[in-house]
């Protein structure tokens, strides 16, 4: 019996001895394979972290959707600045055109007043009653009766007339007047071709000054070799 005893009790002592052979070897493995299992999930980790951040500093790659709306409105830009260009160059040329035509009309103005025979005098008033108009001469040079006249406003002729009568003293002459359609018009009897105060009255179209307009000392000469009217006029204001 006790033998039996023993021999239990050696085995269990045995079981015991190579159960703690056995921790002692595997839980320092097992501990190691632990440690680096879990060092490897912390790499793991850390690198799943920064591959998030550097997808979150990364811009986005754009899709074909995106590409395609940013091509369109880099082409809008592009035609709206097109358009803008040409509306700068029409403008540009437009205000070119406008400057050189006004260019030319002055110019042609210049032309015309240049050309144009200068005034004798200007119309005071119209009597339609004697059809007779008084002039205030603007010149040194007044003259003679039989004198074949224009009335001219705005550069057109308005009438003719004929000088009927001078004071050279009031430096003031009266003339008959006639009805003309130098302008081409047709027009008749009318406000258009009636004299008015401040008509500029200039020698007829083709009648020369130097026939027409005596000197300041023959005046008086003239006068007597032409016959007179005994008329009065009444200057109509």
């Amino acid at each position: 019996m006790n033998s039996f005893r023993i021999a239990i009790l050696s085995i269990l002592i045995a079981a015991v001895g190579i159960m703690g052979v056995v921790v002692y070897m595997t839980i320092p493995g097992m501990q190691a394979r632990k440690a680096e299992y879990d060092n490897s999930r912390a790499d793991q980790a850390r690198r799943d972290q920064q591959e998030d951040e550097a997808a979150k500093e990364k811009p986005a790659k754009p899709t074909e959707d995106d590409a395609l709306a940013r091509a369109r409105a880099e082409h809008k830009q592009a035609a709206e600045r097109r358009e803008k260009e040409i509306n700068h160059t029409e403008e540009q040329i437009a205000l070119e055109s406008g400057l050189r035509k006004e260019r030319e009309a002055r110019s042609r103005q210049a032309v015309e007043e240049a050309a144009a025979p200068s005034a004798l005098g200007l119309v005071q008033s119209y009597d339609q009653n004697w059809n007779s108009i008084i002039i205030k001469s603007v010149t040194d040079r007044m003259p003679e009766k039989g004198t074949q006249l224009a009335v001219r406003r705005e550069g057109l002729i308005v009438c003719e007339a004929t000088v009927t009568n001078i004071e050279t003293e009031t430096n003031i002459f009266t003339a008959e007047m006639r009805y003309t359609d130098r302008n081409g018009n047709g027009e008749n009897l009318n406000d258009s071709n009636t004299p008015k105060p401040g008509d500029q009255v200039i020698l007829c179209p083709g009648v020369s000054q130097d026939t027409q307009l005596p000197g300041s000392d023959s005046g008086s000469e003239s006068d007597e070799m032409l016959p007179t009217i005994d008329a009065t006029l009444v200057p109509v204001p």
